[in-house]
């Protein structure tokens, strides 16, 4: 069964169908390597080119994916707390529910990734969720019932109230494509 996706690199937009090789989509991502994307629509956010046909993505370079399809068997979800949270990705900015065990420590949810994300799979679904983003000068923001998060892209995570909306698209330059962490350079 083919599933059609809406998938975030670091410079493009793709849109197309991928055969869904397990219960759920979140489960298949994650542990590929790859993905091969059919009748695929590319627009580069750049230059706003756009291209058409398949097209093979390493799951590493997705920072971000728009997933659609069925929620998985009910026999395999977990009860869990929800808490609104934004999430910094570089050229996107997403906000979203974020499902918690029930079990994880009461406290602030906003800091960094790797502690708040620790011991979850590397594509995390926020649901209700909107991802914004920049496009050839023009702020762009996209409405989504669940969001995959890439969160070896994530550089800050920050709660949000149930109001509060996702806020402004970060500001891209186009140059720096990569985040270099010097948390463990000494200073002196």
């Amino acid at each position: 069964m083919a599933v059609e996706i809406v998938a975030f690199t670091w410079d493009c937009r793709i849109a197309g169908a991928i055969p869904l090789a397990d219960d759920r989509l979140t489960d298949m991502l994650n542990a590929v390597t790859r993905i091969v994307m059919r009748d695929a629509s590319v627009e580069d956010l750049d230059s706003g080119q756009l291209s058409a046909g398949d097209i093979q993505v390493d799951s590493g370079h997705l920072v971000a994916v728009v997933a659609t399809g069925r929620p998985g068997l009910t026999s395999r979800r977990r009860k869990t707390r929800v808490q609104r949270i934004r999430v910094d990705l570089g050229r996107y900015a997403v906000a979203g529910l974020l499902h918690r065990p029930v079990t994880d420590p009461d406290g602030p949810i906003s800091g960094r990734p790797e502690l708040v994300l620790a011991g979850r799979d590397v594509l995390v679904p926020l649901t209700c969720a909107s991802i914004s983003y920049e496009s050839r000068g023009r702020a762009i923001v996209e409405d989504h019932e669940t969001i995959l998060i890439n969160r070896a892209h994530a550089a800050w995570i920050d709660a949000l109230g149930e109001e509060e909306p996702a806020g402004p698209p970060p500001r891209w330059s186009g140059r720096a494509r990569y985040l270099k962490d010097l948390t463990g350079i000494p200073t002196s």
